[in-house]
């Protein structure tokens, strides 16, 4: 295994924590061994900037898929409570044409 990678190595929660130092270095401050402050900093840029890049839909769009999302659901639901009394019509019919025997 590989101590310093994180996943299925049991000791990786001690690992990580192990380097913390909490305090001010030539470099930056270091929060957790290796990550520093302008890392940090430049991943929320970063996230803003593909922020920006996202397509997002439209108010038409958005409503059109939310009335398919809820017809689907109405649907799906009717079609699955049918299903489920007449399995339990079947199984209660069932149930009593064995106990007569």
């Amino acid at each position: 295994p590989k101590p310093d990678v994180g996943g299925s190595n049991p000791s990786w929660p001690a690992n990580f924590l192990n380097g913390f130092t909490g305090c001010a270095s030539q470099e930056g401050i270091s929060l957790l061994g290796n990550l520093k402050i302008s890392k940090i900093s430049q991943f929320f840029a970063d996230v803003k900037l593909e922020m920006k890049k996202v397509s997002w839909p439209g108010r038409t769009e958005v409503y059109g898929t939310t009335i398919v999302v809820l017809c689907a659901v109405f649907f799906f639901g009717i079609f699955l409570g049918l299903v489920d009394t007449l399995l339990q019509f079947g199984v209660q019919g069932l149930y009593g044409w064995l106990a007569a025997r």
